[in-house]
């Protein structure tokens, strides 16, 4: 996918994680100055105010964080987890046309053609963005512990 999102001037923020990590840099290093591998990335706020497409796996802290900041997302579920939940976190959304889901065994095949699709898309990443962050649930911190403060305070 890196040639395709390349040849649209595109750059990528790569979080590869410690395990594929030196596997990962050795591919950014064929695209210097448009792919920065990282392991981890420590400040994600900044990742996603930089962004203008995330591509992310579906686990349920991610989607919550992807609602929230708005941003067209293409998400590739790992299928390596208990239940396939990512896959239906992925689902939930893209039945609210609020993200694009690309299954794992999919995505060297279709992730670049999606990418440089919705680069070339304001309409449809406004679109996505509006929807992803309409799910949202603002404040749940709170309204978790309000919660737990009312049972506390009422115990049956």
């Amino acid at each position: 996918a890196l040639d395709k999102i390349e040849n649209e001037g595109a750059f990528v923020l790569w979080q590869t994680g410690k395990l594929y990590n030196e596997e990962c840099q050795a591919i950014a290093k064929r695209h210097p100055g448009v792919v920065k591998a990282v392991p981890f990335i420590s400040d994600m706020a900044l990742a996603y105010r930089a962004a203008d497409i995330v591509v992310s796996r579906a686990g349920a802290g991610t989607i919550s964080e992807l609602q929230l900041i708005g941003l067209p997302v293409v998400l590739i579920p790992s299928p390596n987890v208990a239940e396939d939940h990512q896959r239906k976190n992925a689902e939930a959304l893209v039945q609210c046309d609020a993200a694009v889901m690309i299954l794992d065994a999919d995505a060297r095949e279709k992730l670049g053609d999606e990418v440089v699709a919705l680069l070339g898309d304001e309409k449809r990443c406004n679109l996505l963005a509006e929807n992803v962050r309409r799910m949202a649930l603002r404040d749940s911190d709170e309204v978790i512990v309000d919660t737990i403060y009312k049972i506390l305070n009422n115990p049956k």
